[in-house]
């Protein structure tokens, strides 16, 4: 389809969950289970209160699902935010604000737009993220059609590296939102997830489990379904982070195990999803529970090149007859930490 405009129809929606475990025992089983639950701190306590972050130690983190692959074109995978840094994030609003890019702007409404590269940043490989790494990725994205993030390159009737630092798109239409495919999470298809150029040559098909980005953590090895290591980066652009020395993610898919696991304190943060693992934790007083209610999101498309949809009275009616609010249960996601 030509012509389409990205219309967010339910709010993306993060759902967290921190357990900090001491001893004790797996709380209330499920049939003992409350209703109602704290969503106060659906993001985690506040960092201003929590004293001065300590340097070191290997956080160790349990997975509901073996991770798929590393490579942006493929996505699926819940931890590869410690390995890359997006170009651009979305802010607290849902508004995309830069992060790896300096900033992202428009010279005529939205037809061409420029970024601006943050300078002297590298990749794991040391080799440089600069705007010829951009452009790379981005094709990589265009010219594989199952790629997560081939659908937000269709805009995009050119682009360029003006200068090392600068990259230039131009588009077949003005796109306001065109900023916010930079911004996604990993598992939606991101245009803002670069990986190394280098990196992607050598490895070619196998690219996935040899991960190089620009992120906190440098990739070490994946052992399949038993774990994925990462460790500090120390050219890493944001000076004096990040905090650990590394992180071990370990699946886990049955859940009993995985609760198990946080309680007894052989993992120390649990990624998960499941209502019983919120409710029982919520009970523990061993644990502390932050939890954040809602989906996981959707999106809805419109053809603006044919009827009914290129008349936007028929757009606006679609959007006004939906109720949010209705048209998606409740889910959760999860995380715990060890205290």
């Amino acid at each position: 389809m030509q012509g389409r405009t990205r219309t967010h129809m339910i709010g993306l929606a993060l759902l967290a969950l921190l357990l900090a475990v001491a001893c004790g025992n797996p709380g209330p089983a499920p049939d003992e289970q409350p209703t109602g639950l704290d969503a106060s701190q659906p993001f985690g306590g506040d960092p201003a209160t929590e004293g001065t972050p300590v340097s070191g130690g290997t956080l160790r983190v349990g997975m509901y699902t073996e991770a798929r692959s590393f490579d942006p074109t493929i996505g699926s995978n819940l931890i590869a935010s410690s390995v890359y840094d997006s170009l651009l994030k979305m802010d607290d609003k849902g508004d995309p604000q830069p992060y790896l890019a300096e900033s992202m702007t428009t010279p005529d409404d939205g037809t061409t737009w420029v970024m601006t590269l943050r300078p002297g940043v590298t990749f794991h490989d040391g080799t440089p993220l600069d705007a010829a790494a951009v452009v790379f990725n981005v094709a990589r994205q265009r010219d594989k059609t199952t790629a997560l993030g081939h659908l937000y390159t269709e805009p995009i009737a050119d682009m360029r590296a003006v200068d090392p630092l600068t990259v230039e798109f131009d588009l077949k239409r003005p796109t306001g939102s065109f900023p916010v495919s930079f911004a996604l999470p990993f598992s939606s298809g991101n245009l803002g997830t670069i990986a190394s150029p280098a990196a992607v040559q050598q490895w070619g098909d196998e690219y996935g489990r040899h991960p190089v980005g620009a992120g906190p953590y440098r990739f070490v090895e994946w052992i399949p379904n038993n774990k994925i290591v990462v460790e500090r980066f120390d050219d890493y652009w944001q000076q004096g982070r990040p905090y650990l020395d590394g992180i071990e993610f370990r699946p886990l898919p049955d859940t009993e195990t995985r609760y198990a696991s946080v309680v007894n304190g052989d993992v120390d943060l649990d990624i998960a999803g499941f209502h019983t693992e919120v409710y029982r934790s919520s009970q523990d007083p061993n644990l502390e529970t932050y939890y954040g209610p809602g989906g996981d999101g959707e999106f809805l498309y419109f053809n603006h090149t044919r009827a009914p949809f290129d008349d936007p009275r028929m757009r606006e009616a679609v959007i006004r007859a939906i109720d949010p609010r209705r048209s998606r249960p409740p889910s959760t996601a999860a995380r715990w930490t060890a205290r």
